[in-house]
């Protein structure tokens, strides 16, 4: 086993900013990048660790799974308004041990053990960054020995994400961080997953986060197995980097509230096992409090905001089935009479899907359409509102809350007097294409005979106006 070096300590002492690259600008400059090589021989090291070592990737994992052992572990935050900072904090000290172990390996240039940082996974620039990114699906080291990036994924050579499970388009379009159809999520307390009554993924989480989860499967298709995928790191950094994209490059607003910015204390153990304590009032800025910044914060244009109290956002339910969707891998629609407002809306509208409980993960996401019942969503994508991944629904005692925000759709359908007393809502499976295919539609099966549907069933659909 390779002698690990010392963690790194980086807060307030790095003599120069590191910069986390894009994978695919590493994978451009051909096989095996020294960045790449090292992540793969740490990795390597990092399975070879006892579990109970906190450098260990079992260790990474539990703390982020549903895992018992010590108080570090199963702490992750989901479907709640700590779901970025949390996370941010989570992939600095998993990179603060990488580059630990980077800085102790053998036949390392200078220069990759002075500037190693965690890349991210952009999988939303053209149709090839869909892909799963070379280095990850090799079966060997260029020394011939076994690839520790590549390990079981329903995504393999070949395939691509769906291009609306790799969209973040609409997440940034929102521009407020927390409430219903807020980038961030729900405001709660601490939140594992589903403790807190207000629990609800924010734009960002839905759309890319768990349908990227759902789809690439495997691994990083099962809450507590996820972080054993090292493609999960690159994945929760683009994560990270498209928060500095809604704040930095769009100027949207984070929370102000002192509940959000100090109102809990998270423990992580650094490269050298130390304890370590942040708030989110820490990671707001990943450059001066940190220390890093990515290689690209480009973002498509939007109208900065700011945050909204809570109490100033009332919403009113105009419309719910009354029955259960379940969906096993087909187009599945629900029907539902709805009112007009009985107070004046604030401005939005939104399509909500309340208690989705899975009792078989799906590896696949759903394509979500909102239309008045003579019109046909397989054919008509004016009608799209978004994509439903249940990443996380099969637990024991969870349940999702997604919202879709559906305002200028809904302005659309009144303009044109289309808008009536009923509304159909649509969910159309994403089945895995090769490279160039058209996804599936409506009544047809175009994918992976291999890609399992699962068992999810839906609670409440809804209209509410916020």
């Amino acid at each position: 086993m390779q002698t690990i070096g010392a963690a790194t300590e980086r807060i307030g002492t790095v003599a120069t900013d590191l910069v986390r690259p894009d994978v695919w600008t590493l994978e451009a400059q051909g096989p095996w990048h020294p960045v790449l090589l090292a992540y793969a021989r740490a990795i390597g090291v990092m399975t070879q660790l006892p579990d109970s070592d906190p450098r260990s990737l079992i260790y990474q994992a539990a703390v982020h799974g549903n895992a018992t052992g010590d108080e570090f572990l199963d702490q992750c935050q989901h479907q709640s308004w700590y779901f970025l900072p949390w996370h941010r904090m989570y992939l600095y000290w998993f990179e603060d041990i990488v580059r630990g172990i980077v800085t102790g390996l053998d036949g390392v240039d200078e220069q990759t053990r002075t500037d190693w940082a965690l890349p991210y996974w952009n999988y939303g620039g053209d149709e090839s960054t869909r892909a799963i990114p070379p280095s990850f699906l090799a079966a060997t080291l260029p020394d011939g020995s076994p690839n520790p990036l590549r390990v079981p994924r329903q995504l393999d050579v070949g395939d691509l994400l769906p291009a609306t499970d790799a969209d973040s388009v609409a997440a940034l379009a929102t521009d407020r961080f927390a409430g219903i159809g807020g980038f961030g999520g729900a405001r709660t307390g601490r939140n594992h997953f589903a403790e807190d009554p207000d629990a609800r993924p924010g734009t960002c989480e839905m759309t890319p986060h768990n349908t990227v989860h759902s789809t690439v499967g495997g691994l990083l298709g099962q809450f507590e197995t996820a972080g054993l995928d090292p493609l999960f790191w690159l994945h929760h950094s683009n994560i990270d980097r498209l928060w500095e994209v809604w704040a930095v490059t769009l100027g949207n607003s984070n929370p102000s509230d002192p509940a959000w910015l100090t109102g809990q204390t998270f423990k992580f153990r650094d490269g050298s096992g130390n304890e370590q304590r942040q708030q989110p009032a820490d990671v707001t800025s990943t450059l001066t409090q940190l220390h890093y910044r990515y290689e690209d914060i480009s973002g498509p244009p939007a109208t900065p905001g700011e945050d909204v109290p809570r109490a100033q956002r009332p919403t009113e339910l105009i419309g719910a089935s009354e029955g259960s969707v379940a969906l096993s891998g087909a187009a599945e629609s629900a029907q539902f009479d709805v009112s007009p407002p009985t107070r004046r809306a604030q401005g939005r509208v939104f399509l909500t899907v309340d208690d989705a409980t899975a009792s078989e993960l799906p590896a696949m996401t759903y394509r979500v359409y909102l239309t008045v019942p003579d019109d046909d969503p397989a054919t008509i994508d004016d009608f799209y509102v978004g994509t439903a991944s249940f990443f996380g629904a099969d637990r024991a005692g969870a349940s999702l809350r997604l919202a879709f925000d559906v305002t200028d759709l809904y302005a659309r359908l009144r303009r044109d007097e289309r808008w009536n007393d009923r509304v159909s809502v649509t969910f159309v499976p994403n089945w895995i294409a090769a490279e160039g295919d058209s996804p599936a539609v409506a009544g047809e099966f175009s994918g992976r005979l291999d890609q399992q549907p699962g068992a999810v069933r839906l609670g409440r659909v809804g209209i509410v106006m916020d």
